[in-house]
């Protein structure tokens, strides 16, 4: 016998998908001007607000800001400069703001790649190592300190040929922990680094944009390859290697309208690296729901795959602004533990198209038994 939640639950999805395409139906003048808007070149503010509850900040509220803008001459369209913000608050001890701005000027000849993010709030030290975070459960509080911590970094890229772009990379953190409990005074990482800690450094970067290949399965795909060198010598209080690989691919599923999607990351440190500036999973890092740096090591991995149901028909992405979605993936840490194990995870989640190539993303994650919901802007292909 079908129980009657599953039913009720079956119910809501087609009440809510018939809403949905008759919203779409009922709007399309709307999106049309719209559509002349982003044409013409005007400049297109979208924000978004909402409750979240995850690990590192409670329950918080989260907004997000996408900024649309021209920057090419003899092209209007607004999507060659993007500028994203998010800023999560608990109203009380957990704050954290991020933003990346992606930029095309001189008929696409340079790219402007530009992070920046701080945190301001009280969250757990795990240790490091898979091992020594598997130690602790996660109902103990006495590892927890008051985290202020500071990233910037400034990729400043020229076309080399086509979609792919090549060229220098400026990074920064800073991180102060202070309210440091016994457990972190005695940590040897933190007690041979210390609890301040600034690094300042310099490298390279190369980017394969989607349209290069122009095979219809790879036309989609992303890849960006990094080397980053922090040294004593340039400021930096210690002296490491960072190589960073990301590869991104989409691919429409017109059998399911839908989308077929996967990411694999790897991030490899090299050298002394700081307790502050790992490699971690958790948070908006990826493997979404498990706190942020609660798996810290040397070096990490992670890969997820994605199918998203797209709304509406026809393909046209002024009209299909809504979509569903659901992730599978998972990763690991090692370098200092010789017990890695990977890290399961599962996400789900909603995603409305606030402008042309720009979603607005609410997910809830599930992850080695935590929960979490995250509220972000997502820059499609």
């Amino acid at each position: 016998m079908i129980p009657r939640i599953f039913l009720y639950l079956v119910l809501l999805t087609l009440f809510l998908t018939q809403t949905l395409r008759a919203q779409i139906t009922q709007n399309t003048e709307k999106l049309n001007r719209w559509q002349e808007k982003y044409e013409a070149g005007i400049p297109r503010l979208s924000v978004a607000t909402l409750p979240v509850y995850n690990v590192d900040h409670g329950f918080a509220l989260s907004a997000a800001t996408g900024v649309s803008f021209k920057t090419r001459r003899n092209n209007n369209y607004l999507s060659h400069s993007f500028l994203p913000l998010a800023f999560t608050t608990n109203f009380k001890d957990k704050h954290a703001f991020a933003g990346r701005l992606t930029s095309y000027w001189f008929d696409d000849i340079l790219k402007l790649d530009v992070y920046g993010g701080l945190q301001n709030r009280r969250e757990n030290y795990w240790g490091i190592g898979m091992e020594a975070a598997k130690k602790i459960d996660k109902r103990d509080n006495s590892t927890e300190y008051h985290k202020n911590w500071t990233k910037g970094q400034v990729d400043l890229l020229v076309k080399l040929y086509r979609t792919i772009y090549g060229g220098v990379v400026f990074s920064y953190n800073a991180m102060h922990a202070t309210d440091l409990p016994p457990k972190l005074i005695e940590d040897p990482f933190i007690f041979n680094q210390g609890s301040t800690i600034t690094n300042a450094g310099f490298g390279f970067s190369l980017k394969i944009e989607p349209g290069f290949f122009e095979s219809p399965f790879l036309k989609n795909a992303l890849l960006e390859v990094s080397y980053l060198n922090f040294s004593e010598k340039r400021n930096s209080d210690f002296s490491y290697q960072k190589y960073y690989i990301n590869y991104r691919h989409a691919m429409r599923a017109e059998i399911f309208s839908g989308a077929f999607s996967w990411q694999v990351v790897n991030e490899i440190n090299t050298g002394e690296v700081p307790w502050s500036d790992m490699a971690s999973l958790g948070g908006e890092q990826g493997v979404w729901g498990i706190p942020e740096g609660k798996y810290r090591d040397k070096s990490m991995s992670r890969m997820f795959i994605e199918y998203a149901y797209i709304f509406g028909e026809g393909g046209n992405a002024f009209t299909n602004r809504h979509e569903t979605f659901i992730q599978f993936g998972g990763g690991t840490t090692y370098g200092h533990s010789n017990n890695n194990q990977v890290i399961y995870n599962m996400a789900a989640g909603y995603r409305f198209l606030f402008q042309p190539s720009v979603k607005m993303q609410y997910i809830i994650g599930i992850a080695d038994g935590y929960v979490g919901t995250y509220l972000g802007f997502l820059k499609s292909f």
